[in-house]
């Protein structure tokens, strides 16, 4: 392993072992790495980041699938209770459980709850940012799946700011659902975690 390697995961590590709001950390790379298993770390996933240009017409939703923003903090604990039964990286999500009332606070994220039948059944998340509707935490309950619930509030978070792209990452099995809402894949990632506590190699 190459030293300058060794010194930025050495520096990312140590910010994160001295964290306590989380159980792992995730450690993306849009470049080949090295085997990080010695390290601690466990290969997960190869994301593709996908790319949507701006368009007008938006996929239909389920009838009965009403989507509203979240605004409150009940609304905002069933968001929490959805993404960390619905979500694949489950670590991830339940660190999340974290999260309290100061997130509605910040302008540039935008966390939508859908529901059917006044249950929460699914959620997605927008983070505006240099010209860019940055799409993730896509999750519906498994109950729910199947009915095109996960398509319509994918495109509710795609569309935040109507005249800017969409990009979001996501792992092969659902990348044909994405296709299907016009995203095209540009690169992979390589993703590491690393569940905090791990041994480190000397």
């Amino acid at each position: 392993m190459m030293i300058g390697t060794r010194r930025l995961l050495d520096a990312i590590e140590s910010f994160y072992d001295q964290t306590t709001a989380a159980t792992s950390a995730l450690l993306w790379s849009a470049w080949p790495t090295p085997d990080l298993s010695l390290r601690g770390w466990q290969l997960s996933d190869y994301p593709s980041m996908m790319v949507r240009l701006p368009r007008a017409e938006a996929q239909l939703a389920p009838t009965d699938l009403s989507i509203e923003r979240v605004s409150n903090t009940a609304s905002l604990l069933e968001f929490l209770d959805v993404v960390s039964r619905g979500f694949p990286f489950n670590d991830l999500a339940k660190s999340l459980t974290a999260w309290d009332e100061r997130v509605l606070k910040e302008q540039s994220l935008h966390l939508w709850l859908g529901r059917v039948g006044g249950r929460a059944v699914s959620t997605s998340a927008t983070i505006v940012g240099g010209d860019i509707n940055g799409v993730t935490l896509i999750a519906t309950l498994p109950e729910a799946r199947g009915r095109g619930i996960g398509a319509a509030m994918t495109e509710r978070a795609g569309s935040v700011v109507p005249e800017f792209p969409a990009t979001l990452l996501a792992s092969d099995k659902p990348r044909q659902l994405y296709e299907k809402l016009g995203y095209v894949a540009v690169t992979r990632f390589t993703l590491w975690e690393r569940w905090l506590g791990s041994p480190i190699e000397a």
